[in-house]
């Protein structure tokens, strides 16, 4: 049983940063930490373990899987068929491939890994964590800057220039706001206080309104949205990521280190009888390299996706299939990595050419805002 002590300490592990910052430095401290790194695994372990057999089915390892993807930045599972192939290959790390269950021991070594490859992307794009209590949004509903915003949002939704439009396309100029201008992030989580606001407004969503009425009723519900969140703040995460290709750079300039983080997702990828992979499967090892290498998983970013179905490509054209051991569906341990410094370098290049700058914000508890590993 934990010391107060003891309790302490692991409550600031698992703590946010200072400044609202999470950098990854939290959860790489709770992974090295082993003692308390052995009580956090201990204690999503029972709390999986529903059948107290001391063994996870995939039925029970799988609101782990969903906390995972949850974390990586992926939507929800089975509402994109480009990404549900990476929730089955988190599965499959778990259980090798084929395995029916995982022991707490195999269970510890996955979430390990995967919380440390977390942790190398948090300190590549720390977190921004902040409370949104209005008075910043207050702000923006009485400087000219809304005025135009609404303005410019009226003009692009009177279609037929008639010189008025529905009342409900308020929410198309709402939903171009961000954290810059004190709003929490437009969707399910924030509806609730965009239609308080609305109702508090009286806006009558289905009525026709002039350009002048569209504006006062734009910062007039603005106004309704501070004095909300004045009353009950809301805590927000917001990231910034510019992908230009240096830390593709670096992952690939360390030989050692990038062969390493390479084995390990061979290691994670289910195998043929001749130890081969199948072709298909390429990426999802690519998958687990990606994070390492400063990249999103296919799927997570759209701005990214067409860029590394590009570079992919490479795979059917050429690329490293001259090898000896080339097979048109297999391929074996040295094409895998040879495959992947292909596309990791084609990435790199593009990247460094013209850079993708993300900007994303999410709502979320107090629990997910002081560290993503309470997500699992």
């Amino acid at each position: 049983m934990a010391t107060q002590q003891q309790q302490q300490r692991e409550d600031e592990i698992v703590g946010m940063g200072n400044d609202g910052v999470v950098d990854g430095s939290s959860i790489k401290a709770l992974v090295e930490d082993k003692t308390a790194f052995a009580r956090f695994v201990d204690g999503k372990f029972s709390a999986l373990d529903a059948s107290h057999t001391g063994d996870l089915t995939p039925q029970e390892l799988k609101p782990a899987v969903l906390g995972i993807g949850g974390a990586l930045g992926l939507p929800p599972q089975g509402s994109s068929p480009d990404t549900d192939p990476i929730y089955d290959q988190v599965m499959k790390s778990f259980l090798d491939g084929r395995a029916k269950k995982v022991s707490k021991e195999k269970f510890a070594v996955v979430l390990r890994e995967i919380l440390l490859g977390l942790a190398d992307g948090l300190e590549r794009e720390p977190i921004n964590v902040m409370s949104l209590d209005g008075s910043k949004l207050r702000e923006y509903a009485r400087h000219p800057d809304a005025e135009i915003s609404a303005v410019n949002a009226f003009v692009e939704n009177d279609l037929e220039s008639t010189g008025k439009v529905k009342a409900s396309v308020l929410r198309d100029a709402l939903k171009r706001l961000s954290v810059d201008h004190g709003a929490p992030p437009y969707a399910e989580a924030s509806l609730p206080v965009v239609d308080a606001a609305l109702s508090r407004s009286g806006v009558n969503e289905d009525a026709l309104i002039d350009q002048n009425e569209y504006v006062e009723l734009f910062k007039k519900v603005l106004l309704e949205m501070s004095t909300i969140m004045s009353e009950k703040p809301l805590t927000v995460a917001h990231v910034r990521k510019k992908f230009d290709g240096q830390s593709v750079k670096a992952f690939l300039s360390d030989k050692k280190a990038s062969k390493k983080v390479i084995s390990e997702a061979w290691k994670t990828l289910p195998k043929e009888k001749n130890g081969s992979i199948k072709k298909d499967d390429f990426i999802f090892g690519l998958d687990f390299v990606s994070p390492r290498a400063g990249l999103p998983p296919l799927g997570a970013i759209e701005e990214m996706d067409s860029e590394i179905i590009g570079a992919l490509k490479m795979m059917d054209n050429g690329g490293a299939a001259s090898h000896k051991n080339h097979h048109e569906n297999l391929i074996d341990r040295e094409m895998f990595e040879q495959y992947l410094r292909q596309v990791l370098g084609s990435m790199m290049l593009q990247l460094e050419g013209k850079p993708i700058v993300i900007q994303s914000s999410a709502i979320v508890s107090e629990a997910q805002a002081g560290n993503p590993a309470a997500i699992f």
